[in-house]
C-alpha cells in the first residue's frame, strides 16, 4: 500500500455487496457502519452486474419467439444492474454523507450507451443494454 493511498485512506475497507433486495443492501450498510465505528464511507463504488451467457448473445429478433424468455431475462437485469444498485446506494447514502470525500461512483458499460452500440452495430445482449441505459439515467 503506498503512503499516498494511506493518507487519502488510512482505514480502507473493500467491501463486496450482493445487490439481491434492499433487505441485504441494508444489513451491509449496518454492518459497514459498525466496522468503521460509524465515521462514514468516503467513496461508495457501485458496480452491479449481471448478463446471463445465453442472453448475452441474443438479439431482439432472437426474443420475439421467446417473450417469456425476454420477460425473464429483463427483469432479471433490470433487478441487479438498476433496482438493486439504486438500493445499494440508497441503503450507503447516510454513511457516505458522514465521510471525508462524500462520491458515490455507479460503474455503467459501453453497451448502455445507444450512440456506441448503433455506431459498432452491436444488437446483442439486450436486456443488459436497457438496463445499463436505464442505469446511466440513474
Amino acid at each position: 500500500m503506498s503512503a499516498a493511498y494511506n493518507f487519502l485512506w488510512p482505514s480502507p475497507l473493500d467491501a463486496k455487496l450482493g445487490v439481491k433486495g434492499l433487505t441485504d443492501s441494508q444489513k451491509a450498510a449496518k454492518e459497514t457502519k459498525q466496522i468503521t465505528g460509524g465515521k462514514g464511507v468516503d467513496v461508495f463504488i457501485n458496480n452491479a452486474g449481471l448478463i446471463a451467457k445465453p442472453a448475452a448473445f441474443r438479439t431482439l429478433e432472437d426474443y420475439y419467439d421467446l417473450v417469456e424468455v425476454f420477460d425473464k431475462d429483463l427483469y432479471d437485469c433490470l433487478n441487479i444492474n438498476v433496482i438493486g444498485a439504486i438500493n445499494a446506494t440508497a441503503a450507503f447514502i447516510p454513511l457516505v454523507r458522514k465521510g471525508a470525500f462524500e462520491k458515490v461512483i455507479a460503474i455503467s458499460s459501453g453497451m448502455g450507451d445507444l450512440d456506441f452500440t448503433n455506431e459498432l452495430d452491436m444488437d446483442m445482449a439486450v436486456a443488459y443494454s436497457i438496463s445499463k441505459a436505464a442505469m446511466n439515467r440513474v
